[in-house]
């Protein structure tokens, strides 16, 4: 088949195929559309302003439910908002689905829903270009607190859904029960209050028609995108370079108008996201660079209209230069930059349109005229959902999948206008070049059917060998930590408990057969007192260690005094502190209050006391000192001991750390200071030393501090 009937019969069945698939969208949407207005009739019969949630079969729309506050000042807490005067300034919103420009403030959503459900319920945020999204709901003692920190501007993590390109959130409540929950949001595009609400099942039903017509639109670009590159190998006509290069622009445009951003994470970093939304416009503006030098080299304007062949170029100036730089200087709030951004893209789109019907109408151009039919699809289509994202327009899913089928109808009729174009120029020198088109398209076909194999082969290659190195890096890893886990415990068994039980079951037997009397043995009694004491905090240490390796413990944080565990810990040391006439001083401040598991960050200084003793000489002084930093409580244990060297300073902390004797040679396991760094790491903190050999060493670990 040559490439002119591969033409025809491409513009033969390819309508056909895009009807088919349109009337499928049409079906799930009108489908969808249909329950969704069940629904809403049923909620505009309740008089309150409470969200009843009665069903979980269909979505939710609680438009109509939500209060708006505007934070001008974008410094409003959550302790703010429940001020009665605060309270009163919400205002009801009117309607199911709507949204607004986003100003330079922020915006506070309130809802209160009743769930007569068993079921829980999640809301979904229908807009995924907000910068910044905090979900507040109130925890089991009544204070409300942000349960999720959101929005494009932070990683895809933070979602408590992140299996959505939208942003989805739980709503906590019991059958029954009223429950008020708020939203912050500040910055992006618009501030949406789009919203859906229903049970999980209901929502990725949505979302997977969402999902349906997003992979159809991008499946349709990979295929039109393939068959051009195949025909800038067949015709060498640089028309196809100029499209080729708009369709791969639409590859990552539309994903992102759609909200799957995830297209840009898969070629780049996670942590490039934020600049590709912060300098959207400077990207973006590409894809209608490259409309503008089609439409230029499509309908040959320069040699035809000239006129508007210099305004094309004034656009390209706007949209290569001028947008971009405006987006990255970053002057002009981001918002208002984009309403007029939107506005140029309309014009442009009109332009195009009536520039094509007038070559084609007025001229008798007849190679304009599917490539007017483009313009006329996008030029709806980006109206309609222009004023759909500006409140201008209900909520209909036809608005919302505007960029779908307006950019595929597009696409459609560029590559019939397209190949028409071609195949008019192609028909006054078809005998000549036909058998070399022929051979080419073969040659093209194999090298690239050959090409694509050898390919496959090298990546499934590849991909076994990088799964068996994985799988063999891991288990070496596994492997190792086990083998130093046995080597430790057999290590403290066999040496550390072992010889302390021995020396007591030596002194016993020497007492029983009386080698020693009892005034002897009383001698030895503080010194065995002391060997007790260590060997109780070894077994504890290594109890506590053995436990959390093999089951792992949790956390519980709740309110304490840092004051209170200090002194608690000091007086149950405070014997082994007099043997050596050790000084401790508690300096920690007694307004100093974590919210972390109290158990845990006892035993941590309970173990960095014990050390700070052990190392520390007759006479010496330990002092425990605590200061605020930001969100947390930073406490330091600081001795007047021997010192740390250099080389064991990076090893303090893990299972390469070999403990050392103290300064009445007291032995220990170094489990206390795994086990430290194990539960602060557990509770929001951090861990670390500094020390100067000779001098003293200070032990320093964060707690997150409680709320005042």
């Amino acid at each position: 088949m040559n490439i002119n009937q591969s033409y025809r019969s491409y513009c033969v069945y390819l309508p056909v195929i895009w009807l088919l698939l349109l009337l499928n969208i049409s079906h799930f949407c009108c489908g969808q559309q249909l329950k969704t207005n069940i629904f809403e009739n049923e909620q505009l019969k309740t008089k309150d302003a409470v969200f009843h949630i009665t069903r979980t079969d269909t979505v939710l729309l609680p438009g109509k439910f939500l209060y708006l506050l505007t934070d001008s000042t974008s410094q409003l807490t959550i302790q703010d908002i429940l001020q009665p005067n605060y309270q009163a300034a919400f205002q009801r919103h009117p309607y199911d689905f709507s949204s607004q420009t986003a100003p330079q403030h922020a915006h506070w959503v309130k809802l209160s829903f009743i769930n007569h459900t068993d079921e829980t319920i999640w809301l979904s945020n229908q807009n995924a270009f907000v910068h910044y999204i905090d979900f507040y709901a109130a925890d089991s003692s009544g204070q409300y607190r942000a349960l999720y920190q959101t929005g494009i501007m932070r990683p895809d993590s933070t979602k408590a859904f992140p299996h959505s390109n939208m942003y989805w959130f739980p709503l906590p409540a019991r059958k029954g029960k009223l429950t008020t929950v708020y939203i912050r949001m500040e910055g992006g595009t618009v501030v949406p209050y789009r919203m859906y609400a229903g049970s999980l099942t209901t929502l990725i039903g949505q979302k997977n028609i969402s999902d349906y017509a997003f992979g159809m639109v991008v499946g349709i670009i990979l295929v039109m995108l393939g068959y051009h590159i195949f025909l800038i190998f067949a015709t060498r006509a640089s028309i196809y370079i100029t499209y080729s290069a708009y369709l791969l622009s639409c590859l990552f445009v539309v994903p992102q108008l759609m909200g799957y951003h995830e297209v840009f994470t898969f070629f780049l970093p996670a942590s490039y996201k934020p600049l590709l939304h912060k300098y959207f416009l400077a990207w973006h503006s590409i894809i209608y660079v490259l409309v503008i030098c089609f439409a230029i080299h499509f309908l040959k304007l320069r040699q035809r209209l000239p006129y508007f062949f210099a305004y094309l170029l004034v656009q390209l100036v706007i949209f290569g230069v001028v947008f971009p730089a405006l987006n990255i200087i970053g002057k002009v709030y981001f918002s208002w930059l984009f309403v007029c951004y939107q506005l140029n893209i309309l014009l442009l789109y009109v332009t195009l349109m009536l520039v094509g019907f007038y070559l084609w109408l007025y001229k008798k151009d007849s190679m304009a005229r599917f490539y007017t039919f483009a313009w006329v699809w996008i030029v709806i289509a980006s109206f309609l959902y222009i004023c759909y994202l500006n409140n201008l327009l209900p909520y209909r899913l036809i608005f919302s999948f505007a960029p779908i089928w307006g950019i595929t109808m597009e696409i459609l009729f560029f590559s019939l206008a397209i190949g028409n174009r071609i195949n008019l120029m192609r028909q006054e020198n078809l005998r000549l070049v036909a058998e070399q088109n022929i051979i080419l398209e073969k040659k093209v076909t194999e090298r690239t059917y050959a090409l694509s194999q050898a390919n496959l082969a090298l990546q499934q290659a590849n991909e076994e060998l990088t799964a068996v190195n994985a799988k063999l890096e891991a288990q070496s890893h596994l492997l190792e930590e086990l083998n130093r886990t046995k080597d430790k415990l057999f290590a403290i068994i066999g040496h550390d408990l072992r010889n302390p039980i021995n020396s007591l079951l030596g002194l016993f037997s020497l007492l029983e057969s009386g080698v020693i009397g009892s005034e002897e043995f009383m001698a030895f009694s503080e010194k065995l007192k002391a060997n007790v004491e260590r060997l109780h905090v070894t077994l504890d240490n290594l109890l506590i260690w053995a436990n959390n390796q093999l089951w792992g413990i949790k956390a519980i944080p709740q309110r304490f005094s840092l004051h209170e565990v200090a002194t608690e810990n000091i007086r149950l040391l405070n014997q082994m502190a007099q043997a050596k006439n050790v000084s401790i001083h508690n300096l920690v401040p007694v307004e100093a209050h974590a919210l972390a598991d109290v158990e845990q960050i006892k035993l941590v200084f309970r173990n960095l006391i014990t050390n700070a003793i052990k190392f520390t000489s007759t006479g010496g002084t330990i002092t425990i000192t605590a200061s605020r930093q930001e969100r947390h409580w930073q406490t330091d244990i600081t001795d007047t001991g021997t010192g740390i060297p250099p080389d064991k300073l990076p090893k303090l902390f893990t299972s390469e750390f070999t403990s050392t004797s103290g300064t009445n040679k007291e032995k220990g396991t170094g489990l206390g200071l795994l086990l430290c760094k194990d539960f602060v790491e557990k509770n929001g903190g951090k861990i670390g030393a500094n020390s100067t050999e000779g001098i003293g060493s200070t032990f320093f670990f964060t707690v997150p501090a409680a709320a005042d």
